[in-house]
């Protein structure tokens, strides 16, 4: 909470984080409805857009590392009766393989620049 009114303070890089912060959500919805698509669920984007919060959410329990298993439980509860549990496991894993470990692993090879910056 005490860096926010360092923020406020620079309104561009605020209304950046925002908007930055909003594509990235409408990327990751897109992303999991056309996952769905690919595994054979036709669901429409306002779907995914209602229950993907919910189901990050329910991911933030500190329960398993990046919230596997209660983003996946949270999905299936709420596609049943829309989406065939056999798409939307395979949907939540893949989304969770991209969005998550693909991404980490693609900032592995860059940990070496925090070396520098710890020393300073």
């Amino acid at each position: 909470l005490l860096v926010f009114p360092r923020l406020l303070k620079r309104p561009r890089l605020l209304l950046a984080c925002v908007l930055s912060s909003a594509l990235n959500w409408f990327l990751s919805m897109l992303q999991l409805a056309w996952l769905f698509e690919a595994f054979g669920a036709d669901v429409p984007l306002s779907f995914v857009v209602a229950i993907l919060p919910a189901a990050t959410f329910a991911g933030l329990v500190p329960i398993t590392p990046a919230g596997a298993g209660t983003r996946d439980a949270a999905l299936l509860f709420l596609c049943a009766g829309m989406v065939s549990g056999p798409a939307i496991l395979a949907s939540s894993i893949v989304y969770t393989l991209f969005g998550y470990f693909l991404l980490g692993a693609c900032g592995l090879p860059f940990l070496h620049h925090l070396r520098p910056m710890a020393e300073k």
